[in-house]
């Protein structure tokens, strides 16, 4: 078995990118009840930060998101409101 090999995932288990997840949770958390744009998200170079934020979701933290179309161009926002108890 070489390298490559080792490296690869087993089909069905998602990839985890724990520091991924820490920098966005931080950065929803210090805009606690504000609508943060898409760009300022990506701005955190996250990999997959869609599954980042259903991985949030998942643990409990309530994430809204907010989408408006302004001519042909979609723009997205996210709000973090807390953790459910």
């Amino acid at each position: 078995m070489n390298s490559l090999t080792k490296a690869k995932r087993k089909p069905g288990r998602p990839r985890e990118d724990t520091a991924g997840r820490e920098r966005l949770l931080r950065l929803l958390e210090r805009f606690q009840g504000e609508w943060v744009d898409l760009p300022t998200i990506l701005n955190l170079r996250v990999a997959q930060y869609n599954a980042r934020i259903k991985q949030l979701r998942d643990e409990g933290y309530v994430i809204e998101n907010r989408v408006e179309w302004r001519g042909r161009v979609k723009k997205s926002w996210f709000r973090f409101q807390g953790k459910t108890p």
